[in-house]
């Protein structure tokens, strides 16, 4: 069933304005869609147009840029694929580690467990954080008030 565009929507925009104006007195169908800012279903999922939706009315993750699914999760390491795809990054949920396709191997990207005691430098104080007016907590001291 096909509908007129202009039947539709006269009866609702009067010519009081210019896309009303535009509206009421355009030559065609095409004209009509384009004095209303609306987007043809030929533009539907094309490039430079717009997305279509899926039956659950979500973006289809074939229209998304890759960006948006560069994050993947697995039950673990065995459960990757057995090619990785560079840019994407991945999760065991079991240990809740990430990694990287390198290109031949999948490669943690940072360990997540740190050997506090095994770092060399650390201050000692609290002076040595840069902090200089802090109160001093390794004397006893009470404070007083009204």
């Amino acid at each position: 069933m096909n509908v007129d565009l202009f039947e539709v929507v006269s009866s609702q925009i009067t010519d009081s304005t210019a896309a009303g104006r535009a509206l009421l007195t355009a030559p065609s169908a095409a004209v009509q869609v384009a004095a209303l800012g609306a987007e043809t279903t030929a533009n539907k999922g094309a490039i430079n147009g717009y997305a279509g939706l899926d039956g659950a009315g979500k973006v289809p993750a074939s229209q998304l840029p890759s960006y948006v699914d560069s994050v993947q999760e697995y039950a673990n390491l065995a459960a990757f694929p057995t090619t990785g795809t560079t840019g994407k990054i991945y999760v065991t949920l079991d240990t809740n580690k990430t990694y990287r396709w390198s290109g031949t191997v999948y490669v943690q990207i940072a360990n997540s467990t740190t050997d506090w005691g095994g770092l060399t430098g650390k201050p000692t104080s609290v002076a040595g954080f840069g902090i200089v007016d802090a109160v001093d907590l390794t004397s006893a001291q009470s404070v007083s008030g009204a």
